[in-house]
């Protein structure tokens, strides 16, 4: 059994070997998430705010977006494509690491190829994944909101960040 410090060596010394890949690599991902979530925030604060109506939002209306059905839809869209990215990127890490450990060397279009392939797959465990996260926050998302509307739903929230009630500590 190889102690932590003879991992990290053994873990090193195969990214060495496909250290340009690597980075080129990790790059691409870079830029690829830039390109894709930029446009897609933009997207989703335009809307919130054309949904106001007002030049600015406030925090009721950020509550009401996330909670509508545009913005539950945007939400776990956020998600799954996060989660996409995060396993594409992780596996073709693996890949860069199996072909140093196999002594190859590896090209970034080689890895990004099968990193594409492999997409279908990816966003299915990622919706899945999400349902389940979702799934498993539901309980804590509605005791927070009985919570809310039991004790907190008389004033804004401002008045109790100014005021602080018991009722908000």
């Amino acid at each position: 059994m190889f102690g932590l410090f003879e991992t990290w060596q053994r873990v090193l010394r195969d990214i060495k070997l496909n250290l340009p890949a690597t980075l080129v690599f990790a790059l691409f991902f870079r830029v690829l998430g830039f390109l894709v979530f930029a446009p897609l925030v933009t997207y989703g604060l335009s809307n919130l705010i054309h949904s106001t109506g007002d030049l600015a939002i406030t925090n009721a209306d950020i509550a009401a977006f996330v909670l509508s059905p545009t913005g539950i839809a945007f939400a776990g869209l956020s998600i799954i494509l996060v989660l996409v990215g995060f396993f594409a990127e992780q596996g073709g890490y693996m890949m860069v690491i199996a072909a140093g450990r196999a002594g190859e060397k590896v090209r970034v279009v080689q890895v990004f190829c099968k990193v594409i392939a492999r997409l279908p797959q990816l966003l299915a465990v990622a919706a899945a994944q999400t349902v389940i996260m979702l799934v498993c926050l539901l309980p804590f998302g509605a005791i927070a909101a009985g919570v809310y509307w039991a004790l907190l739903s008389t004033h804004d929230i401002n008045w109790y960040l100014n005021e602080r009630p018991p009722e908000f500590i």
